[in-house]
């Protein structure tokens, strides 16, 4: 049986127009459907299409991904311009992965700000764990307040209840005045000089609250009369 021949002027064959109008039946039909010079999209023989005809060029996945995405493009992002995804160089002052990774922006460029990067990421420096100053008392489930170089931690637990409480200068502990209340598992809050704890445990649950209250270092003067009598007072800077 001698091949079918169908011509469609006007509209791309895979639209099955002729002329823009009356739709052609192909039903049965055999062989090639031809529209001129038009190419074939079956790709059965290993034709391909080109990128600018809507295809890649390319006859397998992967060549057709380094088609779209040259290797030449690393560095570059993704933006949104003129409604069109296109790969550029990151706009001045972005962050961008370095590896693109993909969101549900991808399914739909448009939607995209008209600011353009389409992703993004900030990365916040990392800090680092070093060593300090050990404790002067070992012991668990205790409170702690303060800063890094003025800290503050109180109660625990040792073989008991503990009312330890320790300061701490940026590198080493020194004791502190102890609990009125010797507790663990207790929560603190504040600074060195106006520390506060409260609750935690000792037979049972407990509601107690201390604060903690440290002040300024002061100078003493000492000063002895002829007959022996020692008078002190503190000096304060003016």
């Amino acid at each position: 049986m001698g091949t079918k021949v169908v011509s469609i002027a006007g509209k791309h064959a895979a639209q099955h127009q002729n002329g823009g109008s009356d739709p052609v039946d192909i039903t049965g039909l055999t062989g090639s459907v031809t529209n001129g010079d038009s190419h074939d999209h079956s790709g059965g023989d290993g034709a391909t299409i080109p990128i600018a005809g809507g295809g890649t060029g390319q006859t397998t996945a992967q060549e057709a991904i380094d088609a779209l995405l040259p290797p030449g493009n690393v560095g570059d992002v993704a933006q949104n311009v003129g409604g069109h995804v296109v790969m550029a160089a990151a706009p001045a002052g972005s962050n961008v992965f370095n590896s693109l990774m993909l969101t549900e922006q991808a399914s739909n460029p448009d939607a995209v700000a008209s600011s353009g990067v389409l992703f993004t990421k900030e990365y916040a420096p990392v800090g680092a764990w070093g060593a300090g100053g050990n404790l002067g008392t070992a012991r668990m489930f205790l409170a702690g307040c303060g800063t890094q170089t003025a800290g503050l931690c109180m109660g625990g637990y040792i073989a008991a209840v503990s009312n330890v409480t320790e300061e701490y200068d940026g590198a080493a502990w020194g004791a502190g005045g102890n609990l009125g209340t010797a507790r663990e598992r207790l929560a603190g809050a504040g600074t060195q000089t106006a520390g506060l704890c409260m609750g935690g445990y000792i037979a049972a649950v407990s509601n107690v609250t201390e604060e903690y209250t440290k002040t300024a270092a002061t100078t003493k003067l000492y000063l002895r009369s002829k007959d022996g009598t020692l008078y002190t007072c503190d000096l304060t800077p003016v």
